[in-house]
């Protein structure tokens, strides 16, 4: 059955003719609509759209073109709009057994000036991309496009392709259509090294160090143990080898550290690198060598200096594209620089959705003695102008690099940077960003505006702009006095030398590895005492304080000791039973190597071969219990850790309702009991980006997500997107789930009508009667020979994170035989726009062997505390005024002895052993002068107390006090939608009614939420209760 959903869910994700031809992989002629591709609004109005004959411009494509097309046309919508789309497909294409990759579409690109652009790019990863194909702003028209972009794509499991047009006015159009991918089944070899390939700096300075990553993969059937990396250089000069003699298993891949020491005497050139494997009875060597990866070398005497690390993508600092100009200005401290000299270069780092070429950009330096920017602008004209030409801004993260036409002489004192995007007309999106970093200790450190109305002077900028305590993550290129360097090797304990062992300056952070022979070399380093490290797995780090002289050369060598290792050990139990050990729970120990076991079924575990002397985390997690978390300090002999207890799962009382009398004496607190709480079920953030449906349109197919908890279901609300096709109707389905929490089609729970559907909002089906979900439920949508089009959103961002086994589909719901498909598996990681809402009785197990649901824990009693509303996050010091309180209610009757204040309540529930809930709050109530008049205790005799149990099967008692005087006093049930299903008459006399879950027919009412209201005279209260069958 897998087989057949795995078959289906292919011919979704791509079209029929995939299985046409073992070369053609992945075809898409749009004649079945979008639905492999995502629509991206990067700014603007227009969007990629399909179009039918006839077309709305004169498309004109090459044959066999003649239905529909994709097309981004800014000449639909309107004049003066812009556009700014991609189209970005949705699911990546898995090459990891073809090469010979080549990318073929027709196309037919109409220009109206040399602001539009055409970009088409490829990503093996889906967040760095490489353009493969630009239309520089002239028509290109009538073309089949053929691109090779095996270099990139050949042997990756997930590339990815996209079409990104940019036209910024009211322009023409980019048409495309029969996009195809093929490639050669990879022949396999035994014995088959492929060098994937190779990253690092593309400036390099004649006396420096630079390590370059080069991918190695085993492509051969045998593992490997015996073979050379090396790093080459145009006209296959040699510049770096690592004999290897470590196991490379087949199929797996590794990166090697490869160092460059560039001569001091290296002179200024463009070259190129590129990574190289030797392996004796390699039977492929035409996969030894990765691409070329260009350099540029300048003299020596310059010196690197990063200055914020960050990885926060914040503010689009120093440059914002998002509005038509900005104007950025930061401070630099002489402690970040370290150095003085002159500064040649500057380097930024982006992620940018927008490949940006070619963008207008100045800057300006300075010195100051202000220790922040808090008292505005330092103009442009109190700086030196050092650079005013064109940067290109790729997207993805890059390094953007821009060397200064005026370098600046820096003396040492806080350096000012202004950097400015001169006023344009286009704008673009919003997530074209670049890292950043935040110091606490320097607030105010940079100034920023960026406006879509006023052109930003430098000079007198105009606008006061913001400032924060972030700056750019900045890269310095300098060059400095009082320079030398440090070199030697690094050894074991027994003498030998240790290759590939990182050695750090701590102070500055530059690194380098050591090459086949253990030696490492930094040049270009500050004179004066620099503490270095040189770290190597399975050894204990060696820190020494070496002293550089200026001009000399000093020599340090490193012996490493190796680490010893021992046993870790202990049991693992619950609160509920803590002298039964708990079996299978995960214990993970994490640090300088990670460790995973699980315990036996005494809860015993041992991790063996543990490094010693190192500080690790420890982290246990057993299902239906609270995750254990501690440091452990690993020593030179075997550790017992004992018996780790861990608390059990405790749901917290819900609804707390405080109520102060009208006489201020006293306080009725009120609550509902653990999981009888509202419940939203819900993935999605709310933020819908793109779509999902079967291209086969079948009539009993179905989109849906899983909440594996007891509950009872009242409303669902979805969305179904219009990009493909619009849809009147909708189907709404409820299916129960097996003990894996995998949806039962012969489970159904609920089936709806055709409901009324509106394209592109939020649609809401309130069920006439609740439906209990005791094994957890599906809740989905169905349009019947339609593409479905249910909306997704991008699956990432806390809460919101894609849960796997959440989103399932499956083509006929009615054929039992059929096995649901999880979407997650097959690339879709995001969250369908489809929720429902009831009561959440608690969450289900997903390990069918234990069905611990936190619900059935063994429940005890409560405990009610009270304190002053600013001590809410202070437990410590509440009052516990109710202990061990067995009902859902609580009079606190010393309220009176207080004194005014804003006081809070706090009510947790307790299970076994003592095991104490998170706490449930009310809502604050203020605490005033007691009022003793008669007359209103009177009228305070009058109340509706409540009822128990609730939640309550099949009876409840509902209790109240009347006064003396009360007249015509009734009891009324009525349902959730305010439907009358019951009504009491009482009598003064009475202090109760019993409520048997029956309507005035003496017909059972169905499970879910009801309330109930006392009137007597003027006064009236209602409550809620909630009926479990």
């Amino acid at each position: 059955m897998f087989k057949k959903a795995f078959l289906f869910l292919v011919f979704l994700v791509f079209s029929a003719n995939i299985f046409l031809s073992c070369e053609e992989l992945f075809f898409d002629d749009f004649e079945a609509g979008i639905g492999n591709w995502n629509v991206i609004n990067n700014g603007g109005q227009g969007l990629w759209t399909i179009y039918a004959p006839p077309y709305p411009n004169m498309y004109t494509l090459p044959p066999p073109s003649s239905g529909n097309v994709c097309a981004a046309d800014s000449d639909e919508t309107g004049s003066g709009t812009t556009t700014n789309t991609t189209l970005e497909i949705t699911n990546p294409l898995d090459l990891s057994t073809y090469d010979t990759i080549v990318l073929e579409f027709d196309s037919d690109f109409n220009a109206i000036d040399t602001d539009d652009l055409c970009y088409v790019d490829v990503s093996v990863d889906g967040n760095t991309w490489t353009n493969v194909l630009t239309y520089p702003g002239i028509d290109v028209r009538d073309t089949h496009e053929v691109i090779d972009i095996d270099m990139f794509a050949a042997l990756q499991p997930n590339v990815y392709i996209r079409f990104h047009s940019v036209q910024p006015g009211w322009d023409w159009w980019w048409a495309i259509d029969n996009i195809s991918v093929t490639g050669n089944l990879a022949i396999t070899y035994d014995n088959d090294l492929a060098a994937i390939s190779i990253s690092g700096a593309n400036t390099v300075y004649a006396g420096n160090s630079e390590v370059y990553e080069v991918i190695v993969k085993n492509a051969g059937n045998l593992d490997q143990d015996s073979y050379t990396v090396k790093l080459m250089r145009e006209g296959n000069i040699e510049l770096a080898s690592l004999d290897i003699t470590d196991n490379l298993p087949a199929g797996e891949q590794v990166i090697y550290n490869m160092v460059w020491n560039i001569p001091e005497d290296e002179p200024q050139a463009l070259t190129y690198v590129f990574g190289k494997i030797i392996l004796a009875g390699d039977e492929n060597p035409g996969n030894d060598e990765t691409s070329n990866h260009q350099v540029q070398i300048y003299p020596p005497g310059l010196t690197v200096i990063n200055v914020g690390n960050g990885t926060e993508l914040n503010n689009r600092l120093p440059v914002c594209f998002f509005y038509k100009n900005s104007l950025t200005e930061s401070l630099y401290f002489p402690d970040e620089i370290n150095s003085i000299g002159l500064i040649t270069a500057v380097k930024y780092y982006n992620n940018f959705t927008t490949h940006l070429p070619n963008k207008p950009t100045r800057i300006w330096m300075g010195e100051t003695t202000l220790p922040d920017l808090s008292a505005g602008w330092i103009p442009s004209t109190n700086l030196t102008p050092v650079f005013d030409g064109n940067v290109t801004y790729p997207s993805g993260a890059n390094e953007i690099l821009i060397e200064l036409t005026t370098p600046y002489v820096y003396t040492g004192n806080n350096l000012v940077v202004m950097v400015n995007r001169p006023w344009e007309e286009t704008t673009f999106s919003s997530t074209d960003e670049f890292y950043v970093t935040e110091t606490l200790n320097h607030p105010d450190r940079t100034r920023y505006e960026r406006d879509n109305y006023i052109n930003l002077d430098p000079a007198n900028p105009g606008l006061p702009g913001y400032t924060f305590e972030k700056f750019p993550n900045t890269t310095f290129y300098m060059i400095i006095g009082g320079m030398g360097s440090i070199e030697g090797h690094v050894y074991d304990d027994l003498g030998s030398t240790l290759q590939n062992v990182e050695v750090k300056i701590e102070d500055t952070q530059t690194t380098t590895y050591t090459n086949a022979e253990g030696f490492y070399q930094f040049n270009n380093v500050l004179e004066g005492f620099h503490d270095v490290t040189a770290t190597y797995y399975a050894f204990s780090p060696q820190t020494i304080q070496v002293e550089v002289l200026e001009n000399q050369t000093t020599v340090q060598d490193f012996n490493l000791i190796p680490l010893g290792t021992v046993d870790v050990f202990g049991y693992v139990a619950g609160s509920d039973f803590p002298t039964i050990g708990l079996d299978g729970a995960e214990v993970l120990l994490t640090g300088f190597e990670n460790y995973q076991v699980y315990t036996n079924n005494t809860g015993y575990f041992e991790i063996s071969g543990v490094y010693t002397n190192i500080t690790y985390d420890l982290l246990i997690t057993y299902e239906g219990y609270d995750n254990y978390a501690d440091e452990v300090q690993v020593g030179s002999v075997n550790l017992d850790l004992g018996t780790i207890v861990l608390n059990e799962v405790t749901m917290p009382p819900g609804n707390v309702v405080a109520i102060q009398n009208e006489t201020g004496t006293e306080v009725e607190l009120l609550w509902n009991s653990p999981g009888s709480g509202g419940g939203v079920f819900r993935y999605d953030d709310d933020d819908i980006i793109g779509h999902i449906g079967f291209s086969s349109t079948p009539p009993n197919g179905v989109f849906g997500a899983t909440h594996f908890h007891h509950a009872i279901i009242q409303e669902v609300t979805w969305m179904l997107k219009s990009d493909y096709n619009s849809h009147a109707t909708a189907k709404i389905f409820l299916f129960g789930l097996d003990v894996y929490g995998v949806p039962d089609q012969t489970d159904l729970l609920h089936q709806s009508a055709l409901l009324p559907n509106v394209d592109d909002e939020w649609n809401t089906y309130e069920l006439a009667d609740p439906i209990e979900a005791p094994n957890g439920f599906l809740v989905g949508v169905c349009t019947p020979n339609l593409y479905t089009s249910i909306g997704l959103d991008d699956g990432i961002g806390e809460p919101w994170i894609f849960q796997p086994e959440t989103q399932f589909s499956i083509t006929n719901w009615t054929d039992d035989d059929e096995e649901w498909v999880d979407i997650g598996d097959f690339g879709f990681e995001k969250n369908m726009a489809i929720r429902a809402y009831g009561i959440d009785l608690g969450i289900i197990s997903r390990d069918a062997k234990k069905q611990l649901d936190p619900s059935n824990r063994v429940f005890e009693s409560y405990n009610v505390y009270r304190f002053l509303e600013i001590n809410q996050n202070n437990p410590q010091v509440w009052d516990l005024i109710g202990p061990a309180i067995i009902d859902t209610f609580y009079t606190d009757t010393s309220w009176t002895q207080l004194p005014n204040g804003v006081y809070q309540f706090a009510v947790t529930s307790v299970h076994t052993n003592g095991v104490e809930s998170i706490a449930a709050f009310s809502i604050p109530v203020e605490k005033t002068q007691a009022s003793n008049d008669p007359e209103l205790i009177e009228i305070t005799q009058t109340k509706l107390l409540g009822n128990f149990p609730n939640p309550f099967n099949p009876e409840t008692t509902i209790s109240f006090s009347l006064a003396k005087d009360a007249k015509n006093a009734k009891v009324e049930i009525y349902n959730l939608k305010g439907q009358k299903i019951r009504q009491y008459s009482i009598l003064n006399i009475q202090s109760s009614i019993i409520w048997d879950g029956k309507d005035e027919n003496n017909q059972p009412v169905t499970s879910g939420i009801y309330f109930y209201k006392l009137t007597a005279g003027e006064i009236e209260e209602t409550r809620k209760m909630i009926l479990l069958k």
